[in-house]
């Protein structure tokens, strides 16, 4: 579940690469990830039971569905020529919380993995 939703998002951060001018391109390929990532969380879900809570894997998809829309928002806002010189700046800021969000997730599973251990012993 992980690495999909993690090379989406990269994927989305490379939408950068396509010119500002090109605002139909740009769109388009951010709202293609955003509904893979939409039909690959339902996929999943349907072949995993049923819960009632919010596991960290929820919680990661949900940020990675997160990090997808606001990589659409910049995409579109940056269609505007007035903000043509924030996206660089703003895909840079993006690129950098997502790096801090998949470095708590990680810390989390290593202590959520360390804390299974413990209890095994």
């Amino acid at each position: 579940v992980v690495l999909p939703m993690l090379s989406f998002v990269l994927m989305g951060f490379m939408t950068c690469i396509v010119p500002c001018e090109d605002v139909a391109d740009r769109l388009s390929l951010s709202f293609t990830l955003v509904l893979t990532s939409a039909a690959y969380k339902f996929v999943v879900a349907s072949m995993l039971p049923a819960i009632s809570y919010t596991t960290l894997l929820d919680g990661y998809v949900m940020w990675c569905s997160l990090f997808l829309f606001l990589i659409a928002l910049e995409n579109a806002v940056t269609s505007v020529e007035s903000w043509l010189d924030y996206d660089a700046p703003a895909i840079m800021a993006l690129g950098a919380m997502f790096f801090l969000v998949n470095l708590c997730y990680t810390a989390r599973v290593l202590c959520a993995l360390r804390a299974m251990r413990a209890r095994r012993q």
